[in-house]
């Protein structure tokens, strides 16, 4: 196994104690640089550890030996064959990358090896007293290390759910379910063998499971200020107002079809190289989410808010973005951007965008 943080340390002619935490060491040589030093540094350890992470973990989330790798260094004793059960396994665990690392060397953080904290908040107020952070952005290139980074700025106080509600609609069903691909086409390749009459149960059925998910994932309540930062840090926006209204024009602006969101946040990438397909306007949604069915009626979504504000309007798209500062964020219909949009059809449809 390669030994990236040693030879960072090497390469600069700092000693280097294989015994005790990286971080600590980095701070003890870097305490007396100058802000941009010291911040070109820090890039140059948090390359290290990525590239540290990446040999004794791996980078593909789809590999599910390293997923077995990880949740027995994670201490879970179930290793599933299904990706799926794993990433719901690895979501409740919070430890902090830079001790996941040293403990790939040897170094211990606690008693029994690794320390594992009970919650998001023990998790960010571990991270915050001892500096060691870790910016989603370093992660880009590798989907296990982000899939385990958590939020540290404004943490949760409880566990993660673990609920799946979209493999269980396939599983129940008795239908096959591949949690590596896209929900929509899996339920198409499903449907094309029902009648009419079954097909439509079948997709307000799906269409529950999706909100469920999105519910589980993102939340529900347009007030809830966390939930926001959710939202805004997997649609790559990187600020984070304090205040409800500004997020909100943040995310107006912003449009990301609802099935490539709910499965983003089952580790399902709807593009390669963010892992979140985001589209530049309106329009170009709309085109997007004709051409793949993948159509999410407002009426379904009345009773989570949040869902209901990132619905777009399909049948009548724009083709310039909408404007953030634009509105209260409580419009209805085509004037403000979250009409149904029903498609030719009559189905009713609505898409969103992500910062992913």
């Amino acid at each position: 196994m390669s030994r990236p943080i040693p030879a960072f340390f090497a390469a600069r002619g700092w000693p280097y104690d294989p015994t005790k935490d990286t971080m600590r060491q980095f701070q003890d040589r870097t305490h007396v640089f100058d802000r941009d030093r010291r911040k070109e540094a820090r890039e140059e350890l948090r390359r290290a550890v990525k590239a540290q992470f990446t040999s004794a973990y791996g980078a593909d989330m789809n590999d599910i030996t390293s997923w077995h790798n990880l949740l027995d260094v994670l201490r879970v004793e179930e290793k599933p064959d299904n990706l799926a059960r794993c990433r719901q396994l690895v979501r409740g665990i919070y430890v902090n990358i830079y001790d996941l690392v040293d403990y790939s060397m040897d170094i211990l953080s606690h008693e029994d090896g690794l320390l594992l904290h009970a919650t998001e908040r023990e998790l960010s107020e571990y991270t915050n007293a001892r500096s060691k952070y870790y910016p989603e952005q370093e992660a880009l290139d590798n989907g296990l290390l982000r899939f385990l980074l958590r939020r540290i700025i404004h943490p949760r106080d409880e566990p993660v759910p673990m609920s799946q509600p979209i493999p269980v609609f396939f599983t129940a069903r008795g239908w096959p379910y591949n949690p590596r691909k896209d929900t929509m086409r899996q339920f198409q390749a499903c449907m094309h063998r029902f009648g009419k009459d079954e097909r439509n149960e079948a997709r307000e059925e799906l269409r529950r499971a999706v909100k469920a998910q999105f519910t589980s994932a993102y939340g529900s309540d347009l007030d809830n200020i966390t939930s926001w930062h959710s939202l805004l840090d997997v649609l790559r926006v990187e600020e984070k107002p304090d205040k409800l209204a500004l997020c909100r024009q943040l995310v107006r602006g912003v449009y990301v079809n609802i099935y490539d969101l709910v499965d983003y946040s089952m580790g399902i990438r709807s593009t390669g190289q963010h892992g979140l397909l985001l589209h530049p306007t309106e329009h170009e949604l709309s085109e997007y989410t004709n051409a793949s069915k993948k159509y999410y009626p407002e009426q379904e979504a009345l009773d989570n808010d949040l869902l209901r504000f990132l619905l777009r309007s399909i049948r009548n798209s724009r083709n310039e973005p909408v404007r953030g500062g634009r509105g209260s964020g409580h419009g209805r219909g085509n004037k403000h951007g979250r009409g149904s949009g029903r498609d030719q059809r009559g189905q009713k449809g609505g898409r969103v965008r992500l910062r992913g």
